[in-house]
């Protein structure tokens, strides 16, 4: 149950998983939500091309497709 951009990918592929990881993963995704007024992907799944630089530590790349819109220090893009 959820919106599916809010989910944790354990919940998606309905493996155990642990409530606190959950919700920080959650909370990562309102607070870039707050800061650019859009997700940060779609859904938390390899088929997401988002995700999926998150997921490769390709963190440069992932911002570079928000440069127009998120203007983020950098203490910020690595809270996120």
């Amino acid at each position: 149950m959820g919106t599916p951009t809010y989910i944790c990918p354990e919940i998606l592929y309905a493996q155990p998983y642990k409530g606190e990881n959950a919700d920080i993963f959650s909370s990562g995704v309102v607070l870039f939500s707050m800061m650019a007024c859009r997700y940060p992907f779609e859904q938390a799944t390899p088929h997401d091309s988002k995700y999926l630089l998150l997921m490769n530590q390709q963190f440069e790349e992932f911002w570079k497709m928000y440069t127009q819109s998120v203007i983020a220090s950098l203490n910020c893009q690595d809270l996120f």
